[in-house]
């Protein structure tokens, strides 16, 4: 993948801390979350435009969740691996950030990342 490749990270409303209505995404949203592959879930964007998927689309089933975005070169500049991932949902946008998440590696995530939805507590 080409380091300037956009991944898409959902975010839970949990992982949002708001200051003075400012939402700030918490360090814990880049925690591995696959314990198997010491990873966390992204969407490929480029993927994901190529088949028409929107933002929207990969959101429906999660209510009140946000999407922020990242760039494959973020996760390379912290020595993680982004790798294709093909599970029992067939979703060809699914990637993994494989690599092991110490607390300065979430934050630096944390503070790259750039939404693309805020997350809503109405959920």
């Amino acid at each position: 993948m080409d380091e300037a490749t956009i991944l898409w990270r959902r975010i839970r409303p949990d992982w949002v801390q708001y200051n003075e209505g400012i939402a700030k995404i918490k360090s814990q949203a880049f925690q591995n979350q696959d314990q198997v592959y010491h990873a966390f879930s992204a969407h490929d964007s480029e993927v994901a435009e190529r088949l028409g998927i929107v933002v929207q689309a990969i959101l429906s089933d999660f209510p009140g969740y946000g999407m922020v975005s990242i760039t494959v070169g973020d996760a390379l500049a912290l020595n993680q691996k982004v790798e294709p991932f093909s599970d029992d949902t067939d979703d060809p946008t699914h990637v993994h950030v494989i690599g092991k998440k110490t607390r300065p590696v979430r934050r630096a995530f944390a503070e790259a990342a750039k939404w693309i939805v805020e997350p809503s507590s109405a959920g």
